[in-house]
């Protein structure tokens, strides 16, 4: 990959925010629904959480909740005292973590824990509810993976009919690495890409727009779309 940095002054790089407008909580409360994330993806779904968490400081009476929250590592600690706090509140029905640098442990990733018998033996009938709503924040690829995953632990055709329903909603950045690309100079990076590789800071540090300003225009968000990216 060519890192970001190897860019000089003046170089155009082309990058793409998409909004994404179904990503809010279900008009109805009943709904059961799945939360995915990954990082700092945790962000709007921790926002979700709040508004469960007012719905039932108004008596509301809301659907099961389950959280598959994916990050490097436990001692990273995003929000998890607020995340358990959630679970003893009943704002969230279950939490599964599962971490990809973990001392002493096997890697594993949200579709690790989305495969595991105990974990889909409990969503399978879950997926198969006719009001389930799915939330997914995170890069691209985990996204994708997350979805072909919810596509086999479903009862036939649910998952389909979700995504037909418009009752997944995906807040996702970076582009698939399946993708080819036609040079060096159109390569896709993931946020966390970047991050990682290129020293730019904790992602929930960066500001897209001082992105923007660094690093060259881009183009305006397409409004309309139900997922969000960051092309770069």
């Amino acid at each position: 990959k060519q890192r970001l940095f190897s860019y000089g002054t003046g170089d155009e790089i082309k990058f793409k925010l998409d909004s994404a407008p179904s990503f809010h909580y279900p008009l109805d409360p009943s709904c059961p629904i799945i939360f995915i994330c990954t990082g700092t993806g945790i962000a709007p779904i921790r926002g979700l959480l709040q508004k469960r968490s007012y719905l039932q400081s108004r008596g509301e009476t809301f659907g099961s909740a389950f959280l598959i929250f994916g990050s490097r590592t436990s001692s990273e600690g995003l929000f998890h005292d607020e995340i358990n706090n959630f679970q003893k509140q009943g704002v969230l029905t279950k939490v599964y973590m599962c971490y990809s640098r973990e001392m002493g442990e096997p890697k594993e990733y949200t579709t690790d824990k989305l495969q595991s018998k105990r974990v889909s033996k409990i969503l399978s009938p879950i997926l198969a509810k006719p009001n389930t709503h799915i939330f997914i924040c995170g890069s691209a690829n985990m996204a994708e993976g997350c979805k072909n995953v919810l596509r086999e632990i479903s009862p036939q055709g649910c998952f389909d009919t979700i995504t037909e329903d418009g009752r997944l909603h995906c807040d996702v950045f970076g582009a698939l690495s399946s993708r080819k690309k036609d040079s060096k100079r159109n390569q896709s990076y993931t946020l966390g890409d970047l991050v990682e590789e290129d020293g730019l800071g904790d992602l929930g540090d960066l500001d897209l727009g001082d992105l923007a300003s660094r690093f060259g225009g881009g183009m305006i968000p397409k409004r309309g779309d139900r997922s969000s990216s960051c092309i770069m």
